[in-house]
């Protein structure tokens, strides 16, 4: 029986932590087990960040979260995980302190509004049931990284005018 103090929202982080990891281990071996290892540490991870907020675990149980909805089927499903994964990473954002970590985690979560656009390709069947989410303005005004997906960038606003010289 666990009880609701920081020993236990540690051993429920450690132990959602190592279970991620052994999905990764076993993906190739075994596709089903290595599904049932990530559900089951999104909801370790979950009760962890309940009991006490930490951003490594919040960053987990994002990733987490959205591992689960890329192999899930059913569109308004995996829109929810989607929305429930970007939820964790904004509450992970918010507990940031150093100021360039915060701006890369700013551009991650700008990114993460293609995830839409990937579960699409890999369910072409449902795609078109699979709404894509309209990035926030504040994210969308931040510059593009190496990593954002293009379907971002056409869609990020145009740089304000420059001064025409006279």
């Amino acid at each position: 029986q666990l009880q609701t103090n920081g020993e236990d929202a540690s051993f429920l982080r450690t132990y959602g932590s190592q279970l991620l990891e052994l999905s990764i281990l076993t993906e190739h071996e075994d596709a089903v087990g290595a599904r049932g290892y990530v559900r089951k540490a999104m909801t370790l991870l979950k009760k962890s960040s309940e009991i006490a907020k930490d951003q490594q675990c919040l960053t987990m149980l994002s990733l987490a979260t959205n591992a689960v909805a890329m192999v899930e089927e059913d569109p308004s499903t995996a829109h929810a995980l989607l929305l429930q994964g970007r939820r964790a990473f904004s509450d992970a954002i918010a507990l940031e302190q150093n100021a360039e970590q915060l701006a890369r985690m700013l551009m991650q979560l700008r990114d993460m509004y293609a995830t839409n656009y990937t579960w699409r390709e890999h369910h072409p069947t449902a795609a078109l049931r699979m709404p894509i989410d309209v990035v926030p303005p504040q994210l969308a005004a931040l510059p593009p990284s190496e990593s954002t997906p293009p379907q971002l960038v056409a869609s990020s606003p145009p740089p304000p005018p420059q001064p025409q010289p006279s």
